[in-house]
C-alpha cells in the first residue's frame, strides 16, 4: 500500500484472527520494510497503529518503526474517531537491524 494514494509513503497491513500471535505478520512485515529499502530505495517509512491494538505496535516495533507522535483518524470501520500512535522509520534504522532479523 506504499505510495498508492499520496506523496507521502505509509505502511498498512491487516490479518486475519486465525493468524494472530503466530509471527505471520512480524515476518511478513520484515519482508516489505526489507523490500522498500532495497528494491524501491525508499528512504523514509511512516505507520500508525491504533491505541487499542498493542500487538500491532510490537509489529511495527520489530519491524524497526519507533513512535514518533500521536494522533486521531476518523476510522470508516468503527463509523468513529480512533486515537493512534505515529511511527516512522528509515534507511539507516534499517541497515542496523535487518542482520538480526
Amino acid at each position: 500500500l506504499a505510495g498508492c494514494i499520496a506523496q507521502e509513503q505509509e505502511y498498512g497491513y491487516w490479518l486475519g484472527k486465525p493468524f494472530w500471535g503466530k509471527g505471520v505478520m512480524t515476518e511478513a512485515s520484515r519482508a516489505f520494510v526489507s523490500y522498500l529499502f532495497e528494491t524501491e530505495h525508499m528512504h523514509d517509512l511512516g505507520a500508525s497503529f491504533f491505541k487499542d491494538n498493542p500487538a500491532s505496535g510490537i509489529v511495527l516495533e520489530r519491524s524497526g518503526f519507533k513512535v514518533t507522535g500521536e494522533s486521531k483518524v476518523f476510522c470508516l470501520a468503527r463509523d468513529a474517531e480512533v486515537e493512534r500512535y505515529d511511527v516512522t522509520t528509515n534507511r539507516h534504522l534499517w541497515e542496523d537491524l535487518k542482520d538480526n532479523w
